[in-house]
């Protein structure tokens, strides 16, 4: 079967597509570019650094699969960071997280693995079948339409 496997380059994701490779699927790594500098340049500090791409990168090299870098800046400047400022001016408290979660990877993630031809999707710990794919349900939760990998 073919997994996308959205890889952060932390360990969770590192082990579940390397289960995943381990089990004969033909795997493909992303990592999703969320933020830029005013170059264009990826953040060295916080959340989705160039520092995390290496790391998944060097992984993907390691269990021999493809690996590619899906530039999702634009999506998330409109969905996630302007949203967040239009919320907090109103006074509201918005998550961020949540709306990334939601709109890019739950999103447009799953709307590339599409186009990729993808059986399945892998986020972390889930994997969810191309038939029925849809938000995961928590952990807490489970499904015949889910399952952990870990």
């Amino acid at each position: 079967m073919r997994v996308l496997a959205a890889m952060s380059g932390g360990v969770d994701s590192s082990v579940a597509a390397a289960l995943m490779a381990a089990e004969g699927h033909e795997v493909i790594g992303v990592t999703l570019k969320l933020w830029e500098g005013p170059g264009g340049e990826a953040p060295t500090a916080g959340c989705c650094t160039v520092s995390d791409a290496e790391d998944a990168r060097r992984v993907a090299d390691q269990l021999g699969i493809p690996y590619y870098v899906l530039d999702y800046t634009d999506e998330f400047r409109a969905g996630v960071v302007d949203r967040f400022i239009a919320d907090y001016a109103a006074g509201r408290t918005p998550n961020p997280c949540v709306e990334c979660n939601r709109s890019i990877k739950f999103g447009r993630l799953l709307e590339r693995a599409s186009v990729m031809l993808i059986a399945a999707c892998e986020l972390s710990r889930f994997l969810c079948p191309w038939d029925e794919m849809t938000l995961p349900r928590p952990r807490w939760a489970p499904s015949s339409a889910v399952e952990e990998v870990l």
